[in-house]
Parts: C-alpha cells; sequence; structure tokens
C-alpha cells in the first residue's frame, strides 16, 4: 500500500490534520494528472473534467479509512465511475430520439417528405444523427458527449449515412 496513504489514515484515525492534509496534499500533486486523464477519456468539457476531478479527491478523503486496494487503482476507478454517472445524468436528461430542437413537423410540405424518405433510408437512429448535426446544429463533440460515445465514431457514421443519402438520392 501506498505510503502516503498509510500515513493519511493514520493521521486521520489519530485526529491530526495537519499531518493528514500534507499526506493528502502529497496524494493529490502524484495522482492529479491520472484522476484528469482519467475523466478526460469520458468527458470532453474540461469545466466537468476540474469540477469531478475535485468530487474524486474530496470523496476520497471522506473514505480514505476504508480504502484498502491500490491508491492509483481506486482513483483510477472513481474518476471513471463518476464520468460514467455524470454521461448517465446528462444522457437522461437529454433524449436524442426526438429532439426539442428540431421541429416536430417543419412546414415545407418538401421537408417533410425529405425527412420521411431520409429516415426510411437511414433508420431513426442515423437520421437523428444526420438531422441533430445537419439542421439543429450540435456539433459532433456535443453529441459524443450526449450518446456517450466518441466524436470520431460519430462522425465516421455521419459521413457514411450522407453516402447513402446519396447513392439513394442518385437511383432516384
Amino acid at each position: 500500500m501506498d505510503r502516503d496513504l498509510l500515513e493519511l489514515k493514520k493521521a486521520l484515525k489519530e485526529g491530526r490534520k495537519d499531518d493528514a492534509q500534507r499526506a493528502f496534499s502529497r496524494i493529490y500533486s502524484e495522482y492529479r494528472l491520472l484522476v484528469r486523464s482519467v475523466l478526460f477519456r469520458y468527458l470532453p468539457s474540461s469545466a466537468d473534467v476540474e469540477d469531478l476531478s475535485q468530487e474524486v479527491f474530496a470523496d476520497f478523503y471522506r473514505k480514505a479509512e476504508g480504502v484498502s486496494t491500490s491508491l492509483k487503482g481506486y482513483l483510477a476507478r472513481a474518476s471513471a465511475n463518476r464520468a460514467i454517472d455524470l454521461i448517465r445524468k446528462r444522457r437522461g436528461e437529454t433524449e436524442l430520439v426526438k429532439d426539442e430542437a428540431l421541429p416536430e413537423e417543419p412546414l415545407n410540405p418538401r421537408a417533410i417528405a425529405f425527412e420521411r424518405w431520409a429516415s426510411s433510408v437511414l433508420g431513426n437512429e442515423e437520421w437523428n444523427l444526420v438531422a441533430l448535426h445537419l439542421l439543429a446544429g450540435y456539433s459532433f463533440e456535443e453529441l459524443a458527449f450526449l450518446k456517450g460515445e466518441r466524436a470520431a465514431k460519430l462522425k465516421t457514421r455521419y459521413y457514411r449515412a450522407l453516402k447513402k443519402l446519396r447513392t439513394e438520392g442518385k437511383k432516384r
């Protein structure tokens, strides 16, 4: 087990706040970049990473006496869990199937016909991706965050969907 963790546990148990803070500061300095890098794997926003990083360390400090695994492993897993919890929370807040940013029924009859044709060619999932990026103006990074996927993967799906639309459009 990490020497600083042992010192922190002992200082907390004995009520020595100054020693506990020094040990915690050393732990924070040593593992700050690890926590941030794990969070950046999941989250594109540096503000979210900063907030969750602070939460991970605050939570660790409160639970330090109960940590029995390697400190590096504990902090990495805690960081990943926090990021996943945030993604799940936000995914629940934002449903992408029929987003409110898109009008339910566009006024233009040609637009209605195009939407129906495109969704029949692509399917709802791909059509939503195309529509949210192209019509509603969502960036791939925003969509990746909301869907819990990588932006590069969504870009690939987007461009394949456009290619499919072009190919089917030429057949008409």
